[in-house]
């Protein structure tokens, strides 16, 4: 009697971790993953969170996390001047990402971390592929949106977007014109629009207002540039980027109040 209640535990169990659930062990992981993510040490949350991933890899948890911290490791490895280490951070985001929109396609996180995950990429790839990533990260961005227009993620990814369109290079725009036939519209104006969405949500997200700053910057509004970077020191760091924002905004604003 025992060896059966126990093989229909087992059954049970795998069950449930297919069908998108998470068993005693996965669960374990994904909160040690948790604790080392709080304490921005990415490296050891990325490990657990991919033994999570083995012992339950449909479950949505395990799946959001696992996305999420691989393309924090390679924004961190980016700020770190370690570009050619991160594109294996940025590569294995988009795999995940791809699993879990295909296992979630109506969840707007899953197509949010997809647009993420390529628009990380690019931003490490030459003209031709960043603007053939570019694509798909304006395609799951708005996907992600029309989901769930409460969540702050999708309305930085699309504001980055916008700005970085709206300031190509003539030579990139010659190469947009070739590679995609015709450069999507975009402007300043626009990232403007999507970024203080974001910032009605929660305007004390400290990479809200460093982006918001960076396009005032492209906008030759100094006076709004020195704004949003001010507001990046008086906020408190929450996230591993926030540290890294606070220097380059401080170096940044002394540059403006100095000229």
């Amino acid at each position: 009697m025992k060896k059966v209640l126990f093989l229909i535990f087992i059954v049970l169990n795998i069950s449930f971790a297919q069908a998108g659930g998470i068993n005693k062990d996965a669960l374990r992981y994904l909160k040690a993953g948790d604790k080392y993510y709080s304490e921005f040490n990415l490296e050891q949350a990325i490990k657990n969170y991919k033994t999570a991933f083995k012992l339950a890899p449909e479950n949505y948890e395990v799946f959001l996390n696992l996305t999420r911290t691989l393309n924090d490791r390679g924004e961190e490895l980016v700020e770190l001047d370690k570009e050619d280490e991160s594109e294996y951070y940025f590569n294995e985001a988009i795999k995940t990402a791809k699993l879990f929109i295909k296992l979630y396609p109506d969840s707007s996180k899953s197509n949010c971390y997809l647009a993420v995950s390529y628009g990380n990429l690019a931003r490490i790839k030459g003209a031709k592929e960043k603007l053939e990533l570019a694509n798909y990260v304006k395609k799951y961005s708005e996907l992600a949106i029309k989901k769930d227009s409460t969540y702050i993620v999708h309305y930085l990814v699309l504001g980055i977007y916008y700005r970085e369109l709206a300031n190509l290079s003539w030579i990139e725009r010659l190469i947009a014109n070739t590679v995609l036939g015709d450069v999507p519209d975009a402007t300043n104006e626009q990232s403007i629009e999507v970024l203080k969405k974001a910032l009605a949500i929660n305007s004390d997200v400290i990479y809200t207002n460093y982006l918001l700053a960076k396009t005032y910057h492209e906008m030759d509004d100094k006076q709004k540039e020195i704004y949003y970077y001010q507001r990046v020191l008086n906020l408190p760091e929450v996230s591993f980027r926030d540290k890294y924002k606070k220097q380059k905004a401080k170096r940044r604003l002394a540059q403006l109040l100095d000229e």
